[in-house]
């Protein structure tokens, strides 16, 4: 098993690992959901972004789609799990 630590500035990329924001969220919005508002988290993604900080500025801006309500709460966080999880399995496959 080979051991690659991930240290930014495009060393990932370098050595051939697929790990641009662009190359995820193309294989993400693959995934099929019968969940509807993943279905709708799926299609406001900005397929276009090509940096992780649009993952994160996304989801902060996904956060006015909600209100304070728990069901909201707790759906805006199954979101992000879903979202967390499969890149989680997507990098694991980049080893």
């Amino acid at each position: 098993m080979n051991i690659t630590f991930m240290i930014g500035n495009g060393f990932d990329l370098n050595i051939g690992l697929k790990t641009r924001y662009k190359d995820f969220i193309l294989e993400y919005l693959k995934i099929d959901t019968k969940d509807d508002m993943l279905k709708k988290f799926k299609q406001d993604i900005d397929r276009n972004a090509d940096l992780w900080s649009s993952a994160e500025l996304a989801f902060g801006q996904y956060t006015n789609e909600f209100s304070c309500e728990k069901n909201e709460v707790e759906t805006f966080a199954n979101c992000h799990e879903n979202f967390c999880v499969n890149l989680a399995e997507y990098l694991k496959k980049q080893e």
